[in-house]
């Protein structure tokens, strides 16, 4: 059975708490990221296996991977009776990757496709590319302690923005759709958090994503104050400098 994106949330963080007992700790954001303890971002894609017990497909926001500069993505792979597969997958990887994955036509997203052969477990590649054995990736996730990796050394990227503080307050355009409030860009709450949420409506949103973050504040008097010198960071997403 398919899994709601609530059971979802419970299940990264699950998975989440279980790392604990291995050193690492991440934190949920945005019901798909979770966070290090240093600020980095790291994406959790997950699939459940339904009709082929060894197939999964998972996909995640490529462009958010990207503004973010993820340090990578682990691929949670559920199957029909409750157990999971986890996949570490560092962003050197998955950039060299990045052009032999299927695009999602709806949204900017990289789509994965994962299948087991016996004892090996695959991840399709397109264009005629011989599919990446994932198999010895199986729980590795050496790449987060920065620990060399398939002769690789997992590039620590700038950090992201200092986390929120504990009562901040979020502007965001957002969409009504079947009674459930649901915004047009990624927002960074906590998952299991609750929020008093004032609701103005609007005729249209802006195209651009950029132009949305900064209108959704209000207008120049609720503009931060370091606005003008971290402008790509209010505007794009970028680490602030």
């Amino acid at each position: 059975m398919r899994k709601t994106k609530d059971e979802w949330s419970h299940i990264r963080q699950r998975y989440l708490q279980g790392l604990e007992s291995t050193g690492l700790r991440l934190t949920l954001r945005d019901r798909t990221w979770a966070c290090t303890e240093s600020g980095h971002w790291v994406a959790l894609p997950g699939g459940t296996a339904t009709k082929d017990p060894d197939h999964w497909w998972l996909c995640y926001d490529r462009e958010a991977f990207q503004r973010r500069n993820a340090l990578g993505a682990i691929l949670l792979c559920m199957s029909p009776d409750g157990s999971w597969l986890d996949f570490g997958l560092a962003a050197a990887v998955l950039r060299e990757i990045e052009s032999r994955l299927p695009v999602g036509r709806a949204r900017p997203q990289l789509n994965l496709n994962v299948f087991r052969r016996g004892s090996r477990f695959e991840l399709q590649l397109t264009g005629g590319h011989a599919p990446l054995d994932i198999t010895s990736r199986r729980g590795d996730l050496s790449w987060l302690a920065g620990r060399e990796h398939a002769g690789m050394v997992a590039e620590r990227p700038a950090p992201v923005s200092e986390p929120a503080p504990a009562n901040p307050e979020s502007r965001f355009f957002a969409k009504v759709t079947k009674g459930a409030l649901r915004p047009l860009d990624p927002v960074d709450l906590a998952a299991d958090g609750v929020y008093v949420v004032h609701a103005r409506k609007v005729g249209a949103a802006p195209a651009s994503a950029s132009l949305r973050r900064i209108l959704a504040r209000g207008g120049p008097a609720d503009l931060p104050p370091d606005f003008a010198e971290q402008h790509d960071h209010y505007a794009h997403g970028a680490p602030k400098r």
